[in-house]
């Protein structure tokens, strides 16, 4: 089995903390395994659960490419020291693994932040449901009257075997 881990890399500015909640809906760019078609911006939910043709498993995200006969899928999986769906102020400046995913007849290509993150600033202050579509967030913490912020925010996957 394949999985797709996704790193992520932040430049924080009064941040201790950005997390991934458990029911976050992804979002990625995907391909063909074993061709050359692509999809852009299609959504996985941990919390929806599909049943695999011609199988008792369930999976998060399925499809079928126009050349393909099988299905293809994609299941959030938690794999220790992988899935820690966080980012810390002690990560700053390194790709570190977030979230762990089991392709098959799939390829994740890009990450598409969107919103729906929690952050702790280094006041404890949290911050709820923030954007990051644009790769960048700040505001304001009325606990150190500083700005606070997200900046830089960058990804890669890599393949993990399992």
């Amino acid at each position: 089995m394949t999985v797709f881990v996704l790193y992520v890399q932040a430049d924080f500015e009064g941040i201790e903390e950005l997390i991934f909640p458990e029911n976050y809906t992804w979002c990625f760019d995907i391909e063909q395994s074993a061709g050359s078609l692509t999809k852009e911006r299609i959504t996985v939910d941990p919390n929806e659960n599909i049943e695999m043709e011609n199988s008792r498993g369930v999976v998060n995200f399925a499809m079928k490419w126009e050349s393909d006969k099988r299905q293809s899928t994609i299941t959030c999986v938690k794999l220790n020291n992988i899935s820690r769906m966080k980012v810390t102020s002690e990560d700053e400046g390194k790709l570190v693994p977030v979230a762990a995913f089991d392709c098959r007849g799939i390829n994740l290509t890009k990450w598409n932040p969107s919103f729906g993150y929690n952050v702790i600033s280094n006041t404890g202050k949290k911050f709820e449901n923030i954007n990051l579509e644009e790769f960048e967030w700040c505001d304001f913490d009325e606990n150190s009257n500083e700005s606070v912020g997200i900046y830089n925010l960058k990804s890669e996957f890599r393949t993990h075997k399992v």
